[in-house]
């Protein structure tokens, strides 16, 4: 599908949109499950690779190592236009942090070398757990989020608004350039509405098959939604492990 942009997507994607059912991560966890099962009956060497801070097992070669892989930054170019300390600095990331819109979210990448590079990508759920509180409840209107990849090898405590490493800058502001190399990649590589509870998950297939062709590194995704959800998320900083930012891979070794 060819769209604008997300505002365009969001309004052809609108009258699909129905309240999604509140899962669990242990539901979510459980249903990845049931489709490796399902996959393994024509793929027998399927494999999983769960990408969380914390979990072991995700590298086959050493599987008692915790996954160390993620790194999360919050990026604003929230108006007025001009240097100004929300927008020129890099914030501390914390264990929750704010998912809005594309002026006023995260940019995150995991890292993905513990699956081999000439694998066979067969499945992939990103799994994003938001904090709830009075004022902070999953939407109940049509909402969609998307991921738009990175072409930047950004830097965690670096990047913001201006710059996406020391000394190096977006060619636009919050990296808005999508002309020749641009800063990020004018695709969205995942989309979809929010969950109905605290944990939303995201088909995420496209995602890592898009790190996967050959043709663009991984260098993360700015995950962001539209004007009728607001989240704070928990970051890879969180005491629960299971409320850490996971990608859940299924593929099959060469």
């Amino acid at each position: 599908m060819e769209v604008g942009n997300s505002r365009d997507l969001a309004g052809r994607l609108k009258d699909q949109w129905t309240m999604a059912e509140p899962k669990t991560i242990q539901q979510v966890e459980a249903e990845f499950k049931a489709d490796l099962d399902k996959l393994r009956q024509s793929h027998p060497k399927a494999q999983t690779a769960i990408l969380r801070d914390g979990e072991k097992g995700c590298d086959p070669a050493d599987p008692a190592k915790a996954y160390a892989g993620w790194k999360v930054v919050y990026l604003s170019c929230h108006g007025p236009d001009g240097p100004n300390p929300g927008r020129e600095k890099t914030p501390t990331l914390y264990d929750t942090v704010e998912a809005f819109m594309r002026h006023r979210s995260v940019l995150m990448q995991a890292d993905l070398s513990c699956i081999p590079s000439d694998a066979t990508i067969l499945a992939a759920r990103l799994v994003i757990t938001r904090q709830l509180a009075a004022d902070q409840k999953p939407p109940s209107k049509p909402n969609l989020w998307v991921a738009e990849p990175c072409n930047r090898d950004w830097e965690a405590d670096s990047a913001n608004c201006y710059f996406y490493a020391k000394g190096k800058h977006w060619k636009a502001v919050s990296g808005l350039y999508y002309g020749d190399d641009p800063d990020f990649w004018p695709v969205f590589i995942a989309h979809g509405p929010a969950g109905g509870g605290a944990v939303s998950v995201w088909d995420f297939t496209a995602a890592v098959k898009f790190w996967f062709d050959g043709r663009h590194a991984n260098h993360g995704f700015f995950l962001y939604g539209d004007s009728n959800d607001y989240m704070r998320m928990y970051t890879p900083l969180a005491k629960d492990l299971r409320q850490r930012p996971t990608i859940m891979v299924i593929y099959e070794p060469k």
